[in-house]
């Protein structure tokens, strides 16, 4: 692919990247790429296993906007502009109320490379005669598929084992942080990687899980801080009149008067 620079991964491990900060469209598309699945898979949401294909991203609106610290009604439009821009699609299943990001043409983004035959190999093989070449070559795919099939398998169960682990160490925070915050961070840090020998937490150099899980919530919180207090304009008028009805009875009640002053 010509025209591109590659990126590794690690770069989002940065703490440039990490620096709580409000984002900027650019690094909220940047943040879908880098956070879309690069193999079919499947996500446990509540009860359920849900297939997620190769770029997509099964996320909540609400997440995001904690994110990128943004509100939902930003996130959004944003994303209604990318699929006016025909760069992603979405959908929500009505089984999970999960929001499911497809990025289309995600293999320009994140091409799938074929092992090239290294130049022994080559030269190996043109001394052979084309029968012996290919029985040999059919031989060894054979060998390989069935070594590596076993080999997968157990690391593979040896993954699912650790993220049961992972998961049963979050129960002890079900009195300190609302249940769907330990879900979109459970599904976030346990995300496999491409041989699925390991998930997102373990490749951090370092992991301490209640201190993720409390920077995590302050980050949710600036979000909600951020938001109105008052759910309309209505209610936030009748707040302020009962506000100063009461400050009118005091007034005449000679309540005021008997109030400490601040100096």
């Amino acid at each position: 692919m010509d025209y591109y620079i590659p990126i590794s991964r690690r770069l989002f491990e940065h703490q440039l990247w990490c620096e709580e900060r409000v984002f900027s469209r650019f690094e909220a598309w940047l943040d879908i790429l880098q956070s879309a699945r690069f193999e079919d898979t499947k996500q446990l949401i509540g009860n359920r296993l849900i297939e997620v294909k190769r770029g997509q991203m099964l996320v909540s609106l609400r997440f995001l906007a904690g994110r990128w610290q943004w509100s939902t009604k930003k996130v959004n439009a944003f994303l209604d502009l990318l699929i006016q821009d025909k760069m992603i699609t979405k959908e929500t299943p009505k089984e999970t109320g999960q929001t499911v990001l497809t990025i289309c043409n995600y293999d320009k983004y994140n091409p799938q490379r074929e092992e090239e035959e290294t130049p022994r190999k080559q030269k190996g093989n043109t001394l052979e005669t084309p029968r012996k070449q290919e029985g040999n070559k059919n031989n060894k795919e054979k060998k390989e598929k069935k070594d590596n099939r076993g080999s997968v398998d157990a690391a593979h169960a040896a993954t699912l084992a650790r993220k049961k682990d992972f998961y049963q160490s979050l129960v002890p925070f079900l009195g300190q942080y609302p249940k769907e915050m330990l879900r979109e961070f459970f599904d976030y840090w346990s995300e496999m990687n491409r041989s699925q020998t390991k998930m997102r937490y373990e490749q951090e150099t370092t992991w301490e899980t209640a201190r993720r899980l409390s920077t995590w919530a302050k980050r949710e919180n600036q979000y909600e801080n951020h938001r109105n207090p008052y759910p309309s304009k209505q209610e936030a008028n009748d707040y302020a009149l009962h506000a100063l009805q009461e400050r009118m009875e005091q007034r005449r009640s000679g309540l005021q008067d008997e109030l400490p002053k601040p100096f």
